[in-house]
């Protein structure tokens, strides 16, 4: 859900991230169907390395639209996050 992907899209990025050694994905112990992922090692290098590439994207990003403007934006967006799983909540209750 937090995503904003559907499930069958979620597996096979999670897939491709183990299959490339990024992440290492391990069953929760009762429960066959949840896993819990985990950064490799391998992982926590790209991300370090491709870090300041989007601390920067997002620096320009709000150079641009103002910090404020950007700040009440993800506000918004996490509102409209709540609203839309209520609705689907709703949804999945009729």
């Amino acid at each position: 859900e937090r995503t904003a992907l559907l499930a069958p899209s979620v597996t096979r990025i999670v897939a491709r991230l183990a299959d490339d050694g990024m992440i290492r994905r391990d069953t929760v112990v009762g429960d066959a169907r949840r896993s819990t992922l985990a950064l490799t090692t391998r992982g926590r290098r790209l991300v370090t390395r491709i870090a300041p590439q989007s601390e920067a994207t997002y620096a320009e990003i709000e150079a641009a639209f103002g910090a404020d403007r950007l700040a009440a934006l993800l506000d918004e967006l996490d509102d409209l996050t709540v609203v839309l799983d209520a609705v689907d909540d709703a949804r999945e209750a009729s």
